[in-house]
This record gives C-alpha cells, sequence and structure tokens, in this order.
C-alpha cells in the first residue's frame, strides 16, 4: 500500500480546529530549588522577614540585595488568540467553493475524459433516514479546489432511502488523480471524522495506506464503508507533543489498546503552543483513552485536566451510532510535586490550564512545578501580561530602564508593564530608573503590581482584615488592604492566632498562583 503524501492532506483546502484552543502562552517557570518557606496562609509563624535596600525616593521598594531567582524558560512572548497554526491538517471536509494556495497546472485533453468513482456504504439496522442523508463524499484533484458531494448534489448519485448497504457514485470526472474522503453530517453537524477512501482500504489516519485513485485508464470503485460508527474529539496539551513522543492509545472494553495518536486532526503544535487536537472514529462500545508517555507513565482521561495513573479510575467513554463526543482537554502536564490534595492545587492547576506556566522539565522527563520557588520581578510581570493577554502590543524602541535593553527576554512584557503603569520602576541616585528584573518579588511589591493591575476590575478597597506589620502608614497600605479586602490574601496566621503580611518576604510561587486565581476569578 501506498501512503498519502502530507503535502495533498493540506490541499484539501481548510482546517478548522475541532477542540478549545486556548491561546495563551505556555511558558515554563524555572526556579531554582531550595524555595523559601513563605507561602501565602503556609508561613513558618514568627519567621523573619526578608529585608530590602529601598532607595530614598522610590515607588517600588527595591530589591537590590536579595539573591537573584531563576529566569523563566521558554518563549518571552504569548502568541495571541489569532496565533496562525501553519502545521493544521484538516479535521472536516472542507465545502464546496473553497480556495486553495496551491494551483495545479491546467487539464491535458485527455482528462476532459469523463470518467466515475463509485462505492458503497453500509448502515446498520435502526440507522434513520436523516442519519443515512448525512453521508457526504469530497473529491479533489492533487493541489486543486474540490468539491463537496451530498443527496441532493448534481453529480452524485446516491439514494438514502434503502436499507443496508447503498451504492453512491461521482460522474463526470476527469481521467486523472483523486482523493476521495468521506463523512457523515447533516445541518446540526458532524457525526465522525473524515475518511481518506481508497481502492484497498479507507482510514481517518492522515497519511494512512490510501493513495490517490487514479481515473487515467477508466473508472474505479473504492472500498465499501463501514457507518457503525460514531467518533470522538480531544485536544491534547503536553510538553511532549512538540516532539511528537506521547501516543493516544483507545482501550476497547477488552483491553485491546488501537493507537489513534496520527488520526485526522484538526490543529496541531508550535513551538509556543503544545495543544492538537485529536478527532477520530470508533465502533459503538464503552472506551477509555490513555496517553503513554515517553518516561514510561501511562496516563487515562478520567474527565479532570490531568487525568490519573490509575487505570480503574479512567473514565468511561461510551461512543453511540453516528454521534460525536467532544472531550475536555486531555492536559498531560501533571506536575509530580502537586498531590490532588496540595493545599493550592487548585490554583495551580488554574495556572497551568490557563497556560500561564507549563512548569520545569525533569531530566526524566516528567513536570515539576516547584510550588516553594521564588518568583522573579520580571516572572511577575510576564504572569500579567499572559493573563492580559494584550493584542497587536508593540514595545518601544526605547526602554526607561538602565537594565532593561531591547532584546533582554522579557523586554516586551517589561515595557508593557511600564506603559500601562503596573510598575513605575526604581529611581536612581541622579533621577534615573531601573526595575530590577531578576530580583525576587517582595510580597509588597507584588501587592502594588497587582493592584494596579486589577483596582479597576476590583474597586473594593475596605474590609474587616487587617494585619499586624502593615500599619496605616505603611508605605503599601493601600495596595495591601485592598488584597485583603476583595479577598485575594488572607494573610499569614502567627503564633497567638494574629495575622501578618510580611511585606518584605518574597512571593512564592503557590503564592502567586493563588493570587492570581483569586483576582481572575472574583
Amino acid at each position: 500500500m501506498s501512503t498519502l503524501p502530507k503535502t495533498e492532506l493540506f490541499s484539501r483546502g481548510r482546517a478548522l480546529a475541532m477542540g478549545v484552543i486556548a491561546a495563551l502562552a505556555l511558558t515554563a517557570l524555572g526556579v531554582l530549588p531550595g524555595a523559601s518557606a513563605w507561602a501565602e496562609e503556609d508561613a513558618v509563624p514568627g519567621a523573619p522577614a526578608v529585608e530590602e535596600t529601598v532607595a530614598q525616593d522610590v515607588t517600588e521598594p527595591d530589591p537590590a540585595e536579595q539573591e537573584p531567582a531563576a529566569e523563566e524558560s521558554g518563549s518571552a512572548e504569548a502568541p495571541g488568540l489569532d496565533e496562525d497554526l501553519s502545521a493544521r491538517v484538516p479535521g472536516e471536509a472542507p465545502s464546496e467553493g473553497e480556495v486553495l494556495t496551491q494551483q495545479a497546472p491546467a487539464p491535458s485533453a485527455a482528462a476532459a475524459v469523463a470518467r466515475t468513482i463509485s462505492g458503497k456504504v453500509t448502515f446498520p439496522a435502526g440507522a434513520s433516514l436523516a442519519q443515512k442523508k448525512a453521508f457526504s463524499v469530497y473529491a479533489n484533484e492533487p493541489g486543486k479546489e474540490g468539491k463537496l458531494y451530498q443527496h441532493g448534489v448534481a453529480g452524485f448519485t446516491y439514494n438514502p432511502n434503502g436499507s443496508g448497504t447503498l451504492d453512491w457514485a461521482i460522474s463526470n470526472l476527469k481521467a486523472t488523480k483523486y482523493y476521495i474522503w468521506v463523512d457523515l453530517r447533516d445541518a446540526n453537524g458532524y457525526y465522525s471524522a473524515p475518511f481518506a477512501l481508497g481502492l484497498k482500504a479507507w482510514t481517518n489516519a492522515p497519511g494512512g495506506d490510501n493513495a490517490a485513485i487514479d481515473l487515467s485508464g477508466g473508472n474505479a470503485t473504492a472500498q465499501i464503508l463501514d457507518a457503525n460508527i460514531g467518533s470522538i474529539s480531544v485536544g491534547m496539551v503536553s510538553p511532549y507533543t512538540n516532539a511528537g513522543n506521547y501516543k493516544l492509545m483507545l482501550v476497547d472494553a477488552a483491553g485491546s489498546a488501537k493507537n489513534i495518536t496520527n488520526s485526522v486532526y484538526s490543529g496541531d503544535s508550535s513551538s509556543s503552543y503544545p495543544l492538537r487536537n485529536h478527532d477520530f472514529n470508533a465502533k459503538p462500545g464503552n472506551y477509555t483513552l490513555r496517553a503513554d508517555l515517553p518516561n514510561g507513565l501511562k496516563i487515562y482521561y478520567d474527565g479532570t485536566p490531568f487525568g490519573t495513573q490509575k487505570a480503574s479510575a479512567a473514565k468511561t467513554i461510551t461512543v453511540e451510532l453516528m454521534k460525536r463526543i467532544r472531550l475536555g482537554n486531555f492536559d498531560l502536564r501533571e506536575f509530580t510535586d502537586v498531590p490532588k490534595s496540595h493545599k493550592f492545587y487548585t490554583d495551580i492547576n488554574w495556572l497551568a490550564q490557563k497556560g500561564i506556566t507549563t512548569g520545569v522539565n525533569q531530566p526524566n522527563g516528567t513536570l515539576k512545578f516547584l510550588p516553594k520557588g521564588e518568583v522573579s520581578r520580571e516572572a511577575m510581570v510576564a504572569f500579567l501580561y499572559r493573563i492580559e493577554s494584550p493584542k497587536n502590543y508593540k514595545a518601544p524602541a526605547k526602554s526607561p530602564f538602565t537594565d532593561v535593553k531591547p532584546g533582554h527576554k522579557f523586554y516586551t512584557q517589561i515595557m508593557w508593564a511600564y506603559e500601562n503603569k503596573v510598575t513605575t520602576g526604581i529611581k536612581q541616585p541622579g533621577g534615573k530608573l531601573k526595575f530590577a528584573p531578576g530580583d525576587r518579588i517582595t510580597r509588597e511589591a507584588m501587592a502594588a503590581f497587582m493592584y494596579r493591575q486589577y483596582k479597576d476590575q476590583l474597586p473594593k478597597t475596605s474590609g474587616s482584615r487587617s494585619f499586624t506589620d502593615v500599619p496605616n502608614n505603611h508605605k503599601f497600605a493601600k495596595e495591601v488592604k485592598w488584597m485583603a479586602a476583595n479577598g485575594i490574601t488572607t494573610g499569614v496566621k502567627q503564633t497567638g492566632g494574629k495575622v501578618a503580611f510580611q511585606p518584605k518576604a518574597t512571593t512564592t510561587r503557590e503564592a502567586t498562583a493563588a493570587f492570581l486565581h483569586r483576582a481572575e476569578t472574583k
């Protein structure tokens, strides 16, 4: 059997996304282990604060004497929601009249000879007339726009009123090669993923074992298609997507696993957007979905984003005749150091699901979040930038900061934060400004950043909670009290029941996840 060239897959003319594509950047934060013990509501009672040296006329605390935290790894900029995923493969048959980017040469006189492709489709007992009418065929010459044939379209012979195996035929074709794609759809949507239908076999795997059908020597008959199917769509989010290392397995009730990784899909990954939408067919029955990772782990879909390693806890997926099931995204970025019993599991899970962090890759292929790790000032700005996801923002050519120049990894994010008054920088002798991008951000500086970002969305500035270490004359009293009033921080309980904010302490990754999650979901 020959292989359908990948380039011909794109000639079908469009790639409609079948799943939800989150369009936020998935940039991993790399922070040194040995992190601070400070955490929102989880700090060591009575622990000493980390002191900072602050310039006399600063608008933000200067953490210059602190040890710098590790920089974030990955791309500096988040792709917008309008990101062009150029490697998409069609997941649905094109509609009539769509234009392709590649044009084939004009047909020869011999190609004008009328040819016919015919075939058969078998429907199970009980299939409705509407389901039979949903059968469609898309035919295209290599590199050219194709045509969609459905019941009632000229040139398409097909009577859905019969029972069992039904005949279909497309007439008046040229004496040349065609790719034939079939699926089951009606005005309400799709029942199946497209099949590449050849002379010897049919499959819904791109590049499967179907060559173009050559009509140069005469008419052709395609294989019989069994319509006793339903389909499943799932979006895979994984650090392994780009390398193509994970295997997506469909496991039937008897425990037999079928590799459907290369099934037809409507979206693919890029270097900074690791999501792939799989769309595949299966006969009616009960199944589970499993991802086999290169590190040997087997993760089962259980209806929650990160799945489970317990086969017994896998979600049963029931495929019904000519029905499409859309599953939630199956996210393989589970952090080995954040179990579901972790105090901030929900917040960290949210941070990952939103694409604000992908964690830190480990040598054995697993991921860690490093919840006690500390956050740098540039990382905090990057978090806020990704959440805001500003479209069409262009950083200025000149920086106001002496320590952040064009070409800096987070130049765009830092310039955005400055121009939107999220940060005002740190004044130096002589009036110049610095940002101190790699220094660890203190809780009071984080409060200032959060306040400036969210004060218009969450205007509440007063509440009953007060902190023993944030008096009314504290430089950032307004910002800290705003956080407390809006439930973004609950402080750190001390011995004796009092609550402190610990403004000079550095902010941990788990606390950052909690702060951002609470602010975004208020």
